[in-house]
């Protein structure tokens, strides 16, 4: 009997010994704290500054923020962008302080963090990566995108793989999918483009599919443009514009 004691007291031991490296909690915990998994409801009132080499918390099932730092619309979102695009790649292998698989509800959710499955907010939300659906009352922000991404106001990602919705204006780096907003701007777009006008900032570099609204813009097009006025490297013209292949660059003769 006194040998059996001893053996459930050592792997009792032992299970706390290991669980001390990393907490799993059930059915109800707080995200705000680096290393743990959260099973059931994960909730908190703000995401806090986590250090870079601090393990991720990860919460499965459902995660409720009603005060986040996007609560207010009057803050700026700040998740530590980088605005060189050739610090994008050493910015993305950085740990995320949080991922949620499940359902995100917050008030505002600012943070380094990654999302699968839906995320719905009622202020400004920024993200650093978000797989599902993503919905946002005003600003929705994220570094990459692959799914649906909606705003009331304005949206943007660095790297989209999907839709994106906006009421007014949004801008994609680097796009594969549908964006439709007021106003659209983009560097690279595959996919179809609808707005009032697109390439406000006369910025992009390359779409190929088509593109909708009353004025259209790009410097280098593959495929079509509809609108009052559609302009692209080889022609400016109303109603309907094209180009599928390069501009031919006529040689000098002497």
């Amino acid at each position: 009997m006194k040998n059996k004691i001893v053996i459930l007291v050592a792997l009792f031991l032992t299970i706390i010994t290991s669980g001390q490296e990393r907490k799993t909690v059930f059915p109800i915990g707080l995200f705000n704290s680096p290393n743990k998994d959260i099973y059931g409801l994960s909730v908190g009132l703000a995401q806090k500054k986590v250090e870079p080499d601090s393990e991720t918390t990860k919460s499965n099932g459902v995660r409720i923020e009603p005060f986040g730092r996007g609560f207010s619309i009057f803050f700026t979102p700040r998740i530590g962008l980088p605005k060189e695009e050739s610090k994008f790649e050493s910015y993305f292998n950085r740990k995320p302080t949080e991922i949620v698989n499940g359902i995100n509800v917050s008030g505002g959710t600012l943070s380094f963090i990654d999302i699968n499955g839906v995320s719905v907010s009622g202020g400004i939300q920024a993200l650093r990566k978000m797989n599902g659906i993503s919905i946002s009352g005003f600003g929705n922000y994220s570094y990459k995108m692959n799914g649906i991404q909606l705003a009331v106001n304005g949206s943007s990602t660095y790297q989209l793989r999907g839709v994106l919705l906006a009421y007014l204006g949004s801008y994609v780096l680097d796009g594969k999918g549908v964006q439709i907003s007021g106003f659209n701007d983009f560097k690279r777009f595959k996919g179809i483009q609808i707005g009032v006008w697109n390439d406000v900032d006369a910025k992009s570099e390359k779409f190929e599919g088509i593109q909708i609204g009353i004025l259209n813009n790009t410097k280098t097009l593959r495929g079509i443009q509809i609108g009052l006025w559609n302009k692209n490297e080889r022609r400016s013209l109303p109603f309907i514009n094209w180009q599928f292949s390069k501009k031919k660059v006529k040689l000098k003769t002497s």
